[in-house]
């Protein structure tokens, strides 16, 4: 999604004072998340995969189409595509 280090970078630093928590331990061999960083992945991950799995009953179901507006970080709309291989919201 041609999406900066450094644009995801400054969107992780931003929620990290948003949550008043470090999400990720830096060090000389990369990154790994805190405890804190792995209950968010964890909440994320799942909210997601509740998302993918509503979305795909609806597909399978033919329900009538209604048009849903979704705003998202540009952080967390670029793991929503690289999780799935696709757009969710077409």
């Amino acid at each position: 999604m041609h999406v900066t280090t450094g644009a995801v970078s400054q969107q992780i630093s931003l929620l990290e004072k948003q949550l008043a928590v470090r999400l990720f331990e830096r060090h000389s061999k990369g990154i790994t998340l805190t405890y804190a960083g792995q209950q968010i992945y964890a909440a994320v991950e799942k909210g997601l995969g509740d998302i993918e799995r509503t979305i795909e009953v609806f597909r399978q179901e033919k329900i009538p189409e209604v048009e849903i507006r979704v705003k998202l970080t540009p952080s967390f709309a670029f793991y929503t595509y690289s999780r799935s291989g696709r757009l969710l919201f077409d």
